[in-house]
């Protein structure tokens, strides 16, 4: 009768133990998932903000400044450190940041007029290169 004592607890706390670290995987693999996600739908809404933006100068600083921190919000642009650090590898936060980078190149060139479509295409194309990386 003591053993049964003995080793019931034991197994229960065992196999408990197992759940709760499978739990635990499933978990981090979720957050995982959704903040790439996230990600990847943050980069194709600044992929249409880009695309809808006309062909003009932009030469007030306030509509200047809304446009690209609306695409920078999208693009995670110095957001989110620890979950870029968590869940995306070394390659996938170069690129990233590379990215992050290139955009605003591309939107200052755009906002001074200075060839749209061509600033257009390649910002689209960046960020549908990054998305096949992700």
């Amino acid at each position: 009768m003591k053993n049964y004592q003995f080793w019931l607890p034991l197994i229960i706390s065992f196999f408990s133990a197992i759940f709760a670290y499978r739990a635990n995987i499933y978990t981090k693999q979720q957050t995982r998932d959704s903040f790439k996600n996230t990600l990847r739908d943050g980069l194709k809404n600044a992929k249409y903000k880009i695309l809808e933006l006309e062909e003009r100068e932009y030469k007030n600083h306030q509509e200047k400044m809304l446009i690209i921190e609306s695409i920078s919000d999208n693009l995670m642009y110095q957001a989110y450190p620890d979950e870029k650090n968590n869940y995306l590898n070394d390659s996938q936060r170069k690129d990233l940041s590379k990215l992050q980078e290139e955009i605003e190149d591309y939107l200052g060139l755009i906002m001074i007029n200075t060839a749209p479509q061509e600033n257009k295409s390649f910002a689209v194309s960046a960020i549908k290169n990054y998305l096949s990386k992700l």
